[in-house]
């Protein structure tokens, strides 16, 4: 059970050597690999991320060349079909037109990431000038960053979980 977010190229290397193993070896999907996995990772996104009035949220993921972050734009559209009708999904790959999307001055900024390292503190929520936060803040913004990643909320761990199960018992 591989721990990515969509498909791309690192999946794909998993893929491939999977297929030369001379044993059976099934092969799960991303977190946001399918419909219903996005739909059950944007519920577990409003459940956990409670905005105020005039709040919006923000999340940003790696992104990936290959796919094109198509898989963010249908995970944004699950997410405002939950409920959370401000949300915005987007990526380190397209910061720029990320943070021009933003209208509001009050943003909670979410890494959509499986893990608060490198990413998700420098790139998304660091004070460095090239962070998401700083071009957010560049433009007037108030900005509440959340610095976890995804598997500290036991949701996505079993998102995980229930995936891992189905493979081992079919």
């Amino acid at each position: 059970l591989p721990t990515y977010m969509t498909f791309g190229s690192e999946y794909n290397k998993v893929v491939t050597a999977v297929e030369g193993l001379s044993f059976e070896c099934k092969m799960g999907l991303p977190l946001l690999g399918n419909e219903v996995l996005r739909r059950q990772a944007a519920e577990v996104l409003i459940h956990e991320i409670q905005l105020a009035d005039g709040e919006i949220a923000l999340y940003i993921g790696h992104g990936t060349k290959q796919e094109k972050d198509q898989v963010y734009e249908l995970l944004e559209k699950a997410v405002q079909r939950a409920g959370q009708n401000t949300a915005i999904i987007g990526t380190l790959e397209n910061a720029e037109s990320t943070v021009a999307r933003v209208d509001t001055k009050r943003v909670r900024l979410v890494p959509l990431l499986l893990t608060a390292g490198r990413h998700a503190l420098r790139d998304v929520c660091g004070e460095e000038e090239r962070s998401i936060a700083s071009k957010l803040r560049a433009v007037g913004a108030e900005v509440e960053c959340i610095e976890k990643g995804l598997l500290e909320y036991g949701s996505i761990r079993r998102i995980y979980l229930d995936q891992l199960r189905e493979l081992i018992c079919g």
